[in-house]
């Protein structure tokens, strides 16, 4: 696997994964762009799909996906470190959920 590969792992509601998308969320988030963590967290992590994009085992990027009671896919919370940015990781990750809505049958 090339050094540079991103590696992609989901997983639904709380669990390591998204304690990994939390920790980058709060650094893009909370941090660099002066989000107020209590607007941050949300009642949607234990009913999300998270996804987190990894490089040699570090967590890179991220992004949550809540299906709505309509069955239509809701991207939220894209995320990738500062120091990973313009590596075109998120788009990796938004193609990885693309696949799944797609073949989970979701059209919108």
């Amino acid at each position: 696997m090339p050094e540079n590969e991103l590696i992609v792992s989901k997983e639904y509601g709380i669990g390591h994964l998204s304690d990994l998308a939390l920790a980058i969320r709060k650094t893009v988030f909370v941090t660099e762009q002066k989000v107020p963590l209590e607007l941050e967290l949300d009642d949607f992590d234990d009913a999300t799909t998270h996804y987190i994009g990894f490089i040699s085992d570090r967590a890179t990027t991220t992004a949550r996906v809540h299906i709505m009671d309509t069955g239509n896919w809701h991207v939220q919370r894209v995320a990738t470190l500062p120091e990973e940015r313009g590596k075109g990781f998120s788009s990796v990750i938004m193609n990885a959920i693309i696949d799944d809505a797609k073949e989970a049958g979701a059209h919108q």
